[in-house]
C-alpha cells in the first residue's frame, strides 16, 4: 500500500489559520496599546496628557506597562512567531490569573471584564494554532540570572501587597480608572504578574526571552514612576522599592541565562 501524500486541502487549512491568527494576534496587540490605553497611560508618566490634571503616575505606569509591553507583547510576539508562541501564551495566562486574584482580593468586578476577554483572545489563538509542547525540562535555579529573577517573587508580591494597603487607605474617584476599570486593583494584578512570572521565568530562563524583556521594560517605567513621582498615588512607601524593582529590571536582561552560554536568540 502506498501512502498517500499530504492534502492540498489540509496545508491550504493550516496556513489560512496560521494567517488568521497572526491577523488577530496584531489586532489585538493593537487594541491593548491603543484603545485599552497602553501607549496612552505610558505617555502620562512623561507628561504627555492634560496637564490640567494631577495624574497618579504610578497608576497610570502600572496600567500602561501591562498592556503595552505585558498583554501587547505577547500578542505580538504570537504575530511575529506562529510556530512558537507559547511564551506569549503563557504569559497571557498569568496576566489573566494575576487580574483575577486581584479581582478577589479587591471585590472588584472590573479586572473580571479585562481577563476574560483575555482568556477568549488566548483561546482563540491556541485553537488556530494548536501548539505542541512548550519546553524543555525545567532547571532548578543555578545561574546569576536564574537566582536574580527568583528574587522578582518576593519583591512583586511586596509591590502587589503596598498597592492593596494603599488603596485600601485613600478613597477612589472616577479619576483613578479608565474605561471604568478602577487602576488600583489592576495594579496589583500587574505585582501578581510579575511574581508569578518570576518564579517561572527563574527556571526557563533561556527559552523565554520574551518575558526577560517585557518583565524589564516593566520594571523601569514602575521604578521611574515611584522615584520621579514618590508622593503620587500608586507609588511605593520608600524609594529602596523604586531603585529595587529598576536593579531587577536590568539584571533581568543583563546577565546571560547560563554561565558560558550565550542566550537563545
Amino acid at each position: 500500500m502506498i501512502p498517500s501524500e499530504a492534502s492540498p486541502t489540509a496545508e491550504v487549512v493550516s496556513s489560512a489559520r496560521i494567517g488568521l491568527a497572526r491577523g488577530l494576534a496584531w489586532l489585538c496587540a493593537l487594541i491593548a496599546l491603543v484603545p485599552l490605553f497602553g501607549l496612552i497611560d505610558l505617555g502620562t508618566v512623561f507628561g504627555l496628557s492634560d496637564p490640567q490634571y494631577l495624574w497618579s503616575m504610578s497608576l497610570e505606569a502600572s496600567w500602561g506597562s501591562l498592556f503595552t509591553f505585558i498583554v501587547g507583547g505577547s500578542f505580538g510576539w504570537i504575530g511575529a512567531l506562529p510556530g512558537k508562541p507559547w511564551p506569549g501564551l503563557l504569559l497571557l495566562g498569568l496576566v489573566i490569573l494575576g487580574l483575577l486574584v486581584a479581582s478577589a482580593v479587591f471585590a472588584d468586578e472590573g479586572p473580571l471584564w479585562v481577563a476574560g476577554g483575555l482568556a477568549v483572545a488566548m483561546l482563540t489563538m491556541y485553537l488556530l494554532l494548536r501548539p505542541r509542547g512548550p519546553f524543555v525540562a525545567a532547571a532548578w535555579p543555578r545561574s546569576a540570572a536564574s537566582v536574580a529573577i527568583a528574587c522578582g517573587l518576593p519583591l512583586w508580591l511586596g509591590y502587589a501587597w503596598n498597592t492593596y494597603l494603599a488603596a485600601a487607605a485613600v478613597s477612589h474617584s472616577p479619576e483613578d480608572g479608565t474605561l471604568n476599570i478602577d487602576h488600583w486593583p489592576v495594579q496589583a494584578a500587574l505585582g501578581l504578574t510579575l511574581a508569578f512570572g518570576s518564579a517561572v521565568l527563574s527556571v526557563w530562563t533561556r527559552e523565554l526571552v520574551l518575558w526577560r524583556w517585557t518583565f524589564a521594560l516593566t520594571a523601569v517605567f514602575v521604578a521611574y514612576a515611584t522615584l520621579a513621582y514618590p508622593d503620587r498615588e500608586g507609588a511605593m512607601p520608600h524609594v529602596l522599592w523604586g531603585l529595587c524593582i529598576a536593579v531587577w529590571g536590568v539584571l533581568v536582561v543583563s546577565l546571560p541565562p547560563w554561565p558560558g552560554r550565550s542566550p537563545s536568540a
